[in-house]
């Protein structure tokens, strides 16, 4: 089974030192709407664009599925 989005943002959220990428990760934590199962940049880019205000940028949420997919390539 592959880890979804949700699952590796969760282990961005904990960090010494507050980072931009560490905010966005405790805000979809607290979100109790997210859609914790998906695997999909097109349906999680579409949550977070019409439905939270907590993104500063969507440049951020790129970031972090660039991460996300570097992950699991390693995997």
């Amino acid at each position: 089974m592959r880890e979804s989005f949700y699952h590796y943002i969760l282990t961005e959220r904990n960090t010494v030192k507050p980072t931009a990428l560490s905010k966005l990760a405790r805000s979809i934590a607290a979100d109790g709407m997210f859609p914790k199962t998906s695997t999909d940049y097109d349906e999680i880019s579409r949550y977070l664009e019409t439905h939270v205000n907590y993104v500063e940028s969507m440049t951020l949420f790129d970031e972090a599925w660039q991460r996300y997919m570097d992950k699991k390539q390693t995997q």
